[in-house]
């Protein structure tokens, strides 16, 4: 499911433009809580329904991630060298420390409207998560078998 709507958004994207261009980076704020986080990561796996859905490494080098004060911002890249792309989803994002969880709010793109929740780690070079919607529960473990709603992303910080 997740694979067939990966290459809805990337047809979407490539055939009809239909997300604004945008650059990955974006101009510094104050810091916050997610200070730590921030950053251009690019996915080292992704796993959904107990399958990898990103198998080919040509698909990873494709989508970013950009946290940057408080916001989770995902791209499809359309110029790797200006590291510009096309916004998949956006979202607001909140974590709470000492429990090790973090909410996403969507507020553009994908997913717009929907809240998911979940558990993380963070390196200064690895950040692994695994969440699933608000309305099913939290996952406790970084597994997202087959039949589960949970989704669990390893993203590698980019180095600038």
């Amino acid at each position: 499911m997740r694979a067939a709507i990966v290459l809805f958004v990337v047809s979407c994207v490539v055939m009809t433009g239909c997300l604004p261009e945008s650059q990955v980076s974006g101009a510094p704020k104050p810091a916050s809580k997610t200070e730590a986080f921030t950053g251009i990561w690019i996915p080292q796996s992704s796993i959904a329904q107990g399958q990898e859905q990103l198998p080919e490494k040509a698909s990873r080098e494709m989508i970013r991630l950009s946290i940057v004060n408080d916001e989770y911002k995902m791209y499809l890249l359309t110029d790797a060298v200006k590291l510009e792309g096309r916004l998949l989803a956006a979202a607001d994002f909140s974590i709470d420390e000492k429990a090790g969880t973090f909410e996403l709010a969507f507020k553009d793109g994908l997913k717009k409207g929907e809240k998911m929740h979940g558990i993380y780690e963070l390196s200064k070079t690895t950040l692994k998560i695994c969440y699933a919607p608000t309305d099913k529960v939290r996952p406790t473990k970084f597994e997202a078998p087959a039949g589960s709603d949970a989704f669990c992303d390893i993203w590698e910080r980019t180095k600038k």
